[in-house]
């Protein structure tokens, strides 16, 4: 399955990175924040989907986003 990020400006889309490895997870991630300027940007909402996929992805999925929330 493929991997992505997107940033949504009130109800449009305004960026997406996609890729398939997910071995480059978070430099990918990493990189699309600082791409993207989100540190300076007001954030509503930080979002994820792991599916399907088990319990233990959902976690890790669940834990990443919240780290990221944290970060920037």
């Amino acid at each position: 399955f493929p991997h992505f990020c997107a940033v949504f400006d009130d109800e449009k889309l305004t960026n997406y990175q996609t890729w398939e490895s997910s071995r480059e997870d978070a430099q990918r991630i990493l990189h699309f924040i600082k791409q993207n300027d989100l540190k300076k940007q007001k954030r509503q909402f930080i979002g994820g989907v792991n599916g399907p996929g088990g319990f233990s992805s959902l976690r890790a999925t669940s834990c990443i986003l919240n780290v990221i929330n944290f970060l920037i």
